[in-house]
């Protein structure tokens, strides 16, 4: 911004920035495998409770939480299958869906916990209820955010350029175009937005981790990831 004094709202000048990781990344790896714990346990159980996290740390997978459910799944499995997709399978990598240590820490649901799930507290205390007392108050969160105009998926044009970035870095790594990438990358993008006049541009990044063959970084600049993230609709409608 401009002056220290400034605020957000106040500075002549702002940048306005998103990010975006790769699947290998480990905050995207831990998601990955929480839904694919989530889905192999509503696969075979509809009815079940998952509450399942997932954490990571060199060569080491950890799942923990309450999970309620008249299935059995074999949750090291999904883990190293999950992992085996992302594209960590050599020890070289740092991680290896093989080799890597797997700790399962499940336990049944609490009992509070299952009876606010469950049934609203009028079930539970014998008063009169209606259909929708039936139904408990489920697992519930708060978000914001909103919607625009900028994209044709409706997210703020930063966002959307960082994750195409991040897209096509996991297509050139994948199909081989880009052949000493690994899994793990990032990408940002940076506007400023409009205050008096129409946005300046754009200030992008993105970053990668390599099989540690540097020596092919000399020819990186061959290789073209930008135009990932391009729109036909653009802010100024131009």
């Amino acid at each position: 911004m401009g002056n220290h004094g400034d605020s957000w709202m106040t500075a002549e000048r702002t940048y306005f920035t998103s990010e975006s990781v790769t699947e290998g990344h480990p905050d995207k790896v831990c998601d990955q495998i929480s839904d694919a714990v989530l889905d192999a346990v509503l696969r075979l159980d509809p009815e079940a409770h998952v509450a399942c996290e997932t954490a990571t740390t060199t060569g080491m997978i950890l799942v923990f939480g309450e999970i309620s459910t008249t299935s059995y799944v074999d949750i090291p499995a999904v883990v190293r299958e999950t992992i085996e997709k992302i594209g960590y399978t050599h020890s070289q990598h740092g991680f290896d869906a093989n080799t890597c240590g797997v700790i399962v820490a499940i336990k049944d649901q609490s009992p509070e916990i299952l009876s606010g799930v469950a049934h609203a507290v009028e079930v539970r205390s014998g008063d009169e209820i209606d259909r929708f007392d039936l139904v408990g108050a489920g697992d519930q969160g708060m978000m914001i955010g909103f919607a625009c105009n900028e994209t044709p998926e409706l997210m703020p044009l930063p966002i959307s350029l960082a994750h195409g970035l991040c897209r096509r870095l996991s297509i050139a790594r994948k199909s081989g175009e880009i052949s000493w990438l690994l899994p793990d990358g990032k990408s940002g993008n940076g506007r400023i937005p409009p205050r008096k006049t129409r946005p300046r541009g754009h200030r992008g990044r993105i970053g990668a981790t390599s099989d540690g063959c540097f020596e092919r970084r000399d020819h990186a600049d061959d290789h073209r990831v930008g135009g990932a993230a391009g729109h036909p609709r653009r802010p100024t409608g131009r």
